[in-house]
């Protein structure tokens, strides 16, 4: 049974109007109000109500860095989410009481992701340009943007001690301001490693060194909250099970990402003991039967099938892989590429 979430009524009156809000907690403001008392009750509402939103703001990010935000039941809390990010003039008020007091409200770390995912989406070739126009009305772009780079301060200087330029260093922490994040969900594994080719697209110069980014995202907090050990598998397998739908309208940065991407994760299956390699095997040979049955399309990264070959330079892999194909030929559908291998 899925776990029931609780939503708190300050996420949930993050859809209210300030109007709405108002005659919920009994302030109303009148047209033929004197004008003095008109001003003091406005300012009145608008102080609880940017109180409300920057706290259920807060609270929203709190309940989607616990879960998945992509599932269905945290629609409605991403979509008051939304309804704050659409009015600039709540925004002005969540971004004043955030900078007064920022350690009051420590979740709002997650909110930058959310602000880069909009922001991208109505950059896209996806939207028309009354969509586009849309936005523009909606949303101040600049100010959300400049909001996130405040609120990353130190994850931004974290990655960018480590070699990693501005532009790549704010998405990256964006993606994973914590490393807290990996205990809760795989999403937060797939949205980093998706990150990362976003990034290799929009900064063809910068040489992204996985040998240093990896190791960045699990120490990102002064306190470890994720061991080395439990990062990497679930990494390894994430990459495993990541479906590229475009391969060939890749980037030439974003192949060489691919690339690169691929030789760390075999070279970390093949140093993992037999026992545990078969067992993350049977759980991507799991994945890939569910994708089968819900038809799903898109290529692999990894062909298994390939290293199950004679020649393949990883040697524990190569054994693994061929005593599994031994003992159920059927199996050579899920372990390469794609599906087709079956025509």
């Amino acid at each position: 049974m899925a776990k029931k979430i609780k939503i708190p009524d300050t996420v949930k009156d993050l859809k209210l109007s300030p109007k709405k809000f108002g005659k919920k907690i009994g302030i109303r403001i009148d047209k033929g109000m004197p004008k003095k008392e008109r001003k003091f009750y406005t300012k009145k509402l608008w102080n609880k109500y940017g109180k409300m939103a920057t706290e259920g703001l807060n609270d929203a990010m709190h309940i989607l860095s616990e879960n998945n935000p992509e599932e269905k039941k945290m629609a409605k809390v991403v979509k008051r989410v939304d309804h704050v990010l659409e009015s600039p003039k709540t925004m002005d008020v969540v971004i004043k009481r955030y900078k007064k007091n920022p350690n009051r409200y420590p979740d709002m770390i997650h909110l930058p992701r959310f602000i880069i995912s909009t922001v991208d989406y109505y950059n896209s070739t996806r939207i028309t340009e009354a969509e586009k126009l849309e936005m523009d009305e909606k949303f101040d772009t600049e100010k959300l943007i400049d909001f996130s780079y405040h609120i990353l301060k130190k994850p931004i200087k974290y990655y960018e001690k480590r070699g990693v330029n501005d532009v790549p260093a704010f998405r990256l922490a964006a993606a994973v301001p914590s490393a807290k994040v990996f205990n809760k969900s795989r999403f937060y594994y797939r949205n980093a490693i998706e990150e990362l080719f976003k990034i290799a697209a929009l900064d063809p110069n910068q040489i992204l060194d996985l040998n240093v980014i990896i190791p960045s995202m699990i120490k990102v907090d002064k306190t470890r909250k994720i061991s080395k050990k439990e990062f990497l598998r679930h990494f390894c397998f994430e990459y495993m099970c990541l479906r590229l739908r475009n391969k060939d309208l890749m980037e030439d940065s974003q192949k060489a990402l691919n690339a690169e991407l691929t030789s760390f994760v075999l070279d970390y299956l093949d140093s993992m003991k037999p026992r545990s390699l078969r067992e993350l095997l049977k759980a991507y040979i799991s994945v890939r039967k569910k994708e089968e049955y819900k038809n799903l399309k898109g290529a692999h990264p990894i062909n298994f099938v390939e290293h199950a070959a004679a020649n393949s330079p990883y040697l524990n892999i190569q054994n693994v892989v061929q005593d599994m194909l031994e003992k159920n030929n059927n199996l050579a559908t899920f372990l390469a590429t794609e599906r087709s291998i079956r025509e």
